[in-house]
């Protein structure tokens, strides 16, 4: 169980947190919120790795906690992993100074039969089938954590969490780095383990099979919904409308009252009127919410050509021409100076082409391992792509061939005419020096109070404006790219996990303007509410290439007859619910339960 009562913490002269209480037990709790609302700074108080101002935490057990970034640390993946086995980890210890002692008596067999009954024997299985299950090889997670990646880390994370069996599991944001089957066997997890589990996360979709309940963190409280999130959104914009209608009748009745204080203060009627004034002053007006209101527009002025990107037998190998891709291309990067398009020629490498380009290069590596081979597909005006796979499948390389960032070692691939590429990259670091937030937008020809409104719209308000970019953190770099997104002018848009880090209001804005877009869209992203809300057709890269089979591979996607069967139930479940409000009827009532039920299980 974990008690958090009264808690109360403030940075930098603001109060993030200011008495939040909450109790979870044998339960599944997610907390959202806007980014920079605290939540992140809520799990560090919780797991001891921030001193809180003010209130108590409880907290019955064990814990494992995931963060939402994996320091990179030398300790290798296994290592890191086994040591959340501290009890079969500390009999080790004991049963290594027997050995070295030449002890073998009672306390060292009763050692043995204890390690033996803990699962001793048995764990390393465990882990290597756990490995197998979150997709990540043996062999990658016996290299340290530095030379791994974000989404490397973090499954390393997540079996160590899972394989220790805790009481309570916390996690931030632990979808941010995965792939879509990863995700999902997350889910799976979650869906069996005994303890509580509390996530920060913006995932709607795990949100929404996960949750019991949600944590709203706003204007540093929390308030507690029941149910996941489509629930959650359900009751939100209820309260809000009888909120602002209760404000609304109060602001009618207030005007009227004052009409009268007004108009007899000093006449006949002025004990009344001073009674009514006194009255009105203890009336306090309801707080509607205000929705965050975030603005993306993306342009599109030209159509641009019928065939807008042909790919043909492309590969690529890891280790190969690094720093090459500049002798065909300019080599322009998005958002770089005044660069907001790209529009690379069309190109072709064969294996002479190759060796010829290592030689030029200076290149002295040797064939690494190949990330592509022999992919194959073509995009046509219009067409609204995703392009899916497993963390290191090279959907960002291959995107990176895309604009000119990387050369092929062979194959062809061609870009339409008049296509102007827009690109949005996966790593936001890039974005760095000493220019500032608003730097980076009177780069697009908008005067200062223009700016500063503008970036407003995306929480850069006061004295943030001026931060330089090379100190933002990973969120509020990513919101200046999005804020940047509105100067694109491309008629194809090639983006890779745009959504990521990003909190569910500005998601949202994100798919409005995606939707509104009317050019071309090549997205990879592991967020299936964007897939399902976005894209059309969905390619699956998978050993290298795009499988003929797996092209109808859309696991993010509804079953259709599915979607049918459960639209079927949810309306006898709303005629159920209304009938029963009128009348009793056990018969209806048992035929409620059973096909609630059958609902849960089918979302």
């Amino acid at each position: 169980m974990l008690i958090v009562s009264d808690v109360s913490y403030i940075n930098e002269g603001k109060k993030l947190l200011d008495g939040v209480s909450f109790v979870i037990n044998k339960e599944r709790k997610i907390i959202i919120g806007e980014n920079g609302s605290g939540k992140t700074t809520l799990l560090e108080i919780i797991v001891g790795n921030l001193p809180k101002d003010s209130g108590s935490i409880s907290l019955s057990g064990t814990y494992a906690y995931v963060p939402q970034e994996v320091k990179a640390i030398e300790t290798t993946g296994t290592d890191e992993i086994e040591s959340g086995l501290t009890e079969i980890k500390t009999l080790e210890l004991k049963l290594s100074e027997h050995k070295a002692n030449g002890d073998f008596g009672d306390e060292f067999s009763k050692l043995i039969e204890h390690y033996e009954a803990i699962g001793g024997y048995t764990y390393k299985q465990k882990i290597y089938a756990m490995l197998n299950e979150f997709g990540l090889e043996r062999e990658t997670a016996e290299r340290p954590l530095m030379e791994m990646s974000g989404g490397e880390r973090t499954k390393c994370m997540l079996v160590k969490a899972f394989i220790s069996e805790p009481d309570i599991l916390i996690l931030d944001e632990p979808t941010n780095h995965l792939d879509i089957e990863t995700i999902e066997t997350l889910e799976e997890h979650l869906a069996s383990f005994k303890g509580d589990v509390l996530i920060v996360s913006h995932d709607k979709t795990l949100i929404n099979k996960v949750a019991n309940s949600i944590f709203y963190l706003e204007n540093s409280y929390i308030k507690e919904y029941p149910g996941n999130y489509d629930k959650f959104i359900t009751i939100r914009e209820r309260d809000d409308e009888r909120a602002k209608k209760e404000r609304d009748r109060l602001l009618k009745y207030l005007a009227k009252e004052r009409e009268f204080i007004e108009k007899f203060r000093y006449g006949t009627r002025s004990t009344q009127a001073k009674s009514r004034e006194k009255k009105i002053e203890r009336i306090e007006l309801p707080e509607v919410n205000k929705k965050k209101e975030v603005k993306i527009k993306i342009q599109s002025e030209s159509r641009g050509g019928e065939k807008v990107l042909e790919i043909k037998h492309l590969s690529k190998s890891y280790n190969l021409l690094r720093g090459t891709a500049n002798l065909l291309f300019s080599n322009p990067r998005f958002l770089s100076g005044d660069s907001k398009v790209l529009n690379p020629r069309s190109f072709s490498v064969d294996s002479k082409g190759v060796n010829l380009l290592k030689k030029s290069a200076g290149y002295k590596g040797v064939n690494g391992k190949q990330i592509l081979g022999d992919v194959n597909f073509k995009i046509m005006r219009g067409e609204r792509v995703g392009l899916v796979g497993r963390n290191g499948s090279g959907k960002t390389t291959l995107l990176k061939i895309i604009i000119g960032d990387e050369l092929p070692d062979s194959g062809l691939v061609h870009v339409g005419e008049s296509i102007e590429i827009g690109y949005f990259p996966q790593d936001v670091f890039f974005l760095d020096g000493p220019q500032t937030v608003l730097d980076e937008i009177l780069k697009e020809g908008l005067d200062i109070p223009s700016a500063r409104d503008f970036l407003a719209s995306f929480d850069f308000t006061g004295d943030d404006v001026f931060k330089k970019v090379g100190e933002l953190s990973g969120g509020e770099k990513r919101r200046l790219l999005l804020a940047k997104m509105s100067f694109i002018k491309g008629n194809f848009l090639v983006l890779d996990e745009p959504t990521n880090h990003l909190d569910i209001e500005t998601n949202e804005a994100v798919i409005r303007a995606l939707k509104n877009f009317k050019g071309t869209i090549l997205l990879v992203t592991h967020d299936r509410y964007l897939l399902k809300e976005i894209v059309e057709k969905i390619y699956y890269l998978e050993d290298g290439s795009i499988k003929d089979r797996e092209l109808q591979r859309t696991p993010i996607r509804e079953n259709t007859s599915n979607s049918k069967e459960m639209n079927k139930i949810k309306a006898r479940i709303a005629y159920l619910e209304k009938v029963l409000t009128i009348e009793q009827n056990e018969k209806k009532e048992k035929e409620l339960k059973i096909l609630k039920k059958k609902l849960e299980g089918m979302i």
